[in-house]
């Protein structure tokens, strides 16, 4: 009789915690649902004030876009606590590397940035995805002086997409930093050829060509 009433309260249990999670996880996707329907709508004050500091589990994906939102809006520290959040419960995202790194950059923590930007480089699969994080990588060496970093991060970042023209005006930057100054028009020349001509650093390409 004990056994079998242990096994009935087992049951119970069981179904009770059963009847939580199938509770808990509609719950969960609605509020993923909802972040990322805000965030595809660059409504990103929305998701502060409705989703940010709330006591709720949310996902690794919605903490990203809560991370991401304070990006967008200026606010970096916070930005860096939601990355690290979002990375607590996947660790293998990509773009929360990049944005902290990023976040780190405007902190002018150049140094503490560069391993983000590695790992994202590692982890992410899209070139033009490599290409941002090669170039904020690149930034970061610049700004530190590791000009033969710089020089080889923004290299890499035109690999990964050739039609940005931001390497090509830093990589002549880096060229006059360090008197190779035979170098620099051949930069921009580069830059010339490859880069978008929507981009508005085209127009600084052509202004140093004369």
């Amino acid at each position: 009789y004990i056994l079998q009433n242990n096994n009935t309260m087992k049951k119970a249990f069981l179904t009770f915690t059963l009847l939580v999670l199938s509770l808990y996880m509609p719950a969960q996707d609605d509020y993923d649902n909802k972040i990322e329907e805000l965030y595809d709508n660059r409504e990103y004050e929305t998701i502060i004030e409705e989703y940010a500091f709330k006591d709720t589990d949310y996902s690794a994906g919605s903490l990203f876009f809560i991370a991401t939102a304070y990006h967008m809006l200026g606010d970096d520290n916070n930005c860096i606590k939601y990355c690290d959040l979002s990375l607590e419960k996947n660790s293998s995202n990509s773009g929360a590397y990049h944005i902290k790194a990023t976040s780190l950059n405007y902190l002018e923590k150049y140094e503490e940035a560069v391993p983000f930007f590695q790992r994202a480089i590692v982890l992410e699969s899209e070139k033009e995805h490599i290409a941002k994080s090669y170039r904020g990588m690149g930034y970061s060496y610049y700004t530190l002086k590791l000009y033969d970093q710089a020089l080889d991060a923004y290299n890499k970042a035109i690999e990964m997409d050739k039609t940005v023209a931001i390497p090509y005006v830093m990589i002549a930057q880096i060229y006059a930093a360090t008197d190779k100054k035979d170098k620099v028009l051949d930069a921009y020349y580069r830059g010339k050829e490859n880069a978008s001509k929507e981009a508005k650093e085209y127009i600084t390409i052509l202004f140093n060509i004369g």
